[in-house]
C-alpha cells in the first residue's frame, strides 16, 4: 500500500480539488527564476553603475605614463647653421648701428671702389667658388664729417679654422687678391694659392707687428675684461685695431684721413678709441 492509500484509509477518501499542484509547482519555479535573474540583473546594473561613478576618480589619479605626449618635453629643433647671406645681412646692420651711434654728425658713402657705404659682404680673391669657406667678412665706407673725408674698413673672420678649411688652386691667368700666397710647389700644377676658411690674420701682439703703416707708427696692446686681446696702431694719417676675441671672433678695423691721397682731413675718422667699441661690439660676433 502506497503512502496515498494509507492516508485514504485514515483520514477517508482526499476529496477533489480546483488547485492544479502542477501548475503552481511550475508558476513557483517561474518565480523563483525570475527574482534570480532580476537579482543578477541588479547586482550586474550595480556593479556597473559602480564602475562608472569609480572611472572619474581612477581617470584623476591616474598619472601619464612617462611615454605620454603629456609627459614627454618637446626637444628643441636641430640649430640650422646660418648661411653666409643672413651672416653677412646680420652683420650689416650691427655694424652700420654702431657706427651711427659713434659718428652722429658724419655721412657713409661708397667708398673709392664702388662698395655699398658699411654694408658686409664676403670676401673671396677672384675665381674662389662660392661653394667653399669664407676667409673673411668685409664692410668699408668713406666718412664725410666737418673735417672732411675719411675712411673706415672693417673685417671680421675667426680666431681659428673652419673645419672645412682648404687651400684651393686659383686657375692660370687669375688675379691673386688679399689672401693669397704664392705656392712654390704644388705637384707641378698651382702658382697661386688661396687658403680658404682659415682664420682671419691679425697681429696677436705688437712683436709680430712687421708693417709700416705711413711711417711714425706706435703699437700698443691690452686685454679688456671680457678677455678680448686688442692691438692698438697708430699711425700719422691711418690707425689699425686687431682684436681676438674671447668669443672666436677676430675683427680688424682700419680708419684713416686720405691725406695720403690728397685729401685735407687732418686726422683718421675714428679715434683709437672709437676703433675698439666697434671691433669689440657684441654684435659683430660670428
Amino acid at each position: 500500500m502506497d503512502l496515498k492509500e494509507q492516508f485514504d484509509a485514515t483520514i477517508g477518501h482526499t476529496p477533489a480539488t480546483s488547485i492544479d499542484v502542477d501548475a503552481t509547482m511550475t508558476r513557483m519555479r517561474r518565480r523563483m527564476w525570475t527574482v534570480r535573474g532580476t537579482a543578477a540583473a541588479m547586482t550586474v546594473g550595480l556593479a556597473a553603475a559602480g564602475a562608472m561613478l569609480a572611472w572619474p576618480m581612477l581617470a584623476n589619479t591616474q598619472q601619464p605614463s612617462p611615454n605620454s605626449g603629456q609627459q614627454r618635453a618637446e626637444l628643441p629643433a636641430a640649430a640650422t647653421p646660418e648661411t653666409e647671406q643672413a651672416i653677412a645681412a646680420r652683420l650689416t646692420g650691427a655694424v652700420q648701428a654702431k657706427l651711427g651711434a659713434l659718428l652722429p654728425g658724419a655721412t657713409l658713402v661708397p667708398n673709392w671702389a664702388g662698395h655699398d657705404a658699411a654694408v658686409v659682404y664676403p670676401e673671396r680673391p677672384v675665381a674662389v667658388p662660392t661653394t667653399l669657406p669664407w676667409n673673411q667678412m668685409r664692410a668699408q665706407a668713406d666718412v664725410q664729417d666737418q673735417l672732411g673725408t675719411g675712411f673706415v674698413d672693417v673685417l671680421i673672420g675667426r680666431t681659428t679654422a673652419d673645419p672645412n678649411a682648404t687651400d684651393y688652386c686659383l686657375p692660370e691667368g687669375a688675379i691673386a687678391r688679399q689672401g693669397t700666397t704664392q705656392a712654390t710647389t704644388w705637384a707641378g700644377e698651382c702658382s697661386v694659392r688661396a687658403p680658404m676658411g682659415y682664420p682671419l690674420g691679425i697681429f696677436a701682439s705688437c712683436a709680430e707687428y712687421d708693417e709700416v703703416l705711413d711711417g711714425e707708427d706706435t703699437c700698443t696692446e691690452q686685454t679688456t675684461a671680457a678677455g678680448d686681446h686688442v692691438v692698438m696702431l697708430r699711425g700719422t694719417h691711418q690707425f689699425r685695431v686687431d682684436v681676438a676675441r674671447a668669443d672666436g671672433t677676430a675683427v680688424i678695423v682700419m680708419s684713416g684721413s686720405r691725406a695720403h691721397a690728397g685729401g685735407t682731413r687732418p686726422t683718421p675718422s675714428l679715434t683709437i678709441e672709437q676703433m675698439v667699441a666697434l671691433a669689440t661690439d657684441p654684435g659683430l660676433a660670428l
